[in-house]
């Protein structure tokens, strides 16, 4: 599709609509999110500043009920927190939440243009694919831990092809990668990994993980499920008994 016939797509339908000049912000969810702001309990429209103000106190509170929901333990109803939380009020109230983050969700997605999974299943690479979903939709905690699941799940469907699968089914994902993963991954690739591993393990113990960790996370399982779409599995080289010598990581599996 040729980008003169995208430009011709957003002509004017007709002359006298041509010679109607209006300003537009610079993108659809800008100008989207300008109309939903007129809006305070829909279809209840709001005008001046001091109408402002009380909706995004409106929205403040509405976004707290939602959390309390969040916990699974929220305070006892009552007639005006049940009006705020009935569908058509958090309709008005996400659609609002998800308007103001589309620039946020087109950046990210952006970072992800050269990641290219070339000539794999779909099937190899579903887990994969949810934790670049995640990942968009500003979710790094489950991107990361997506991302191992990803990694582990092809290394077993590799290891699987020549080791017993019942020692492949039961090893923790660190004992398939240093003791089985020379037979399928080359040390970069065991590397990035270990890599993935302590990253989904540190989401178990910390709080805080920024977007640019989920990214690096992705792109490196990405590199390893390449690398074993493409390699051959050879038998392993140590005894499957060969128990692992201990690390220094304070954290395993």
């Amino acid at each position: 599709m040729g980008a003169s016939f995208l430009i011709a797509l957003g002509a004017p339908l007709s002359a006298s609509e041509g010679k109607m000049k209006q300003t537009y912000p610079d993108t659809l969810s800008a100008y989207l999110l300008e109309k939903a702001n007129r809006f305070q309990l829909y279809p209840r429209r709001v005008y001046g500043e001091g109408s402002e103000i009380s909706r995004a106190a409106l929205d403040l509170i509405r976004r707290s009920l939602v959390e309390w929901r969040k916990t699974f333990a929220p305070q006892v109803g009552n007639e005006t927190s049940d009006f705020l939380t009935n569908p058509i009020s958090l309709d008005e109230q996400y659609c609002r939440d998800l308007l103001s983050k589309i620039p946020e969700i087109v950046e990210r997605t952006l970072k992800l243009s050269s990641f290219i999974l070339k000539d794999i299943a779909d099937s190899d690479v579903v887990q994969l694919r949810e934790a670049a979903n995640c990942f968009i939709f500003g979710l790094p905690l489950a991107a990361i831990a997506l991302a191992r699941a990803a990694v582990e799940a092809a290394l077993r469907r590799k290891l699987g092809q020549t080791v017993d699968k019942k020692i492949v089914a039961e090893a923790e994902l660190s004992r398939l990668i240093n003791l089985y993963g020379p037979a399928c991954l080359t040390k970069e690739a065991r590397n990035l990994s270990n890599k993935v591993r302590i990253a989904a393990n540190n989401v178990l113990h910390e709080t805080g993980v920024s977007s640019a960790t989920a990214l690096e996370t992705i792109e490196s399982a990405r590199k390893v499920i390449l690398e074993l779409s493409k390699s051959t599995a050879k038998p392993a080289s140590k005894a499957p008994n060969t128990p692992l010598q201990p690390t220094a990581e304070k954290r395993g599996g």
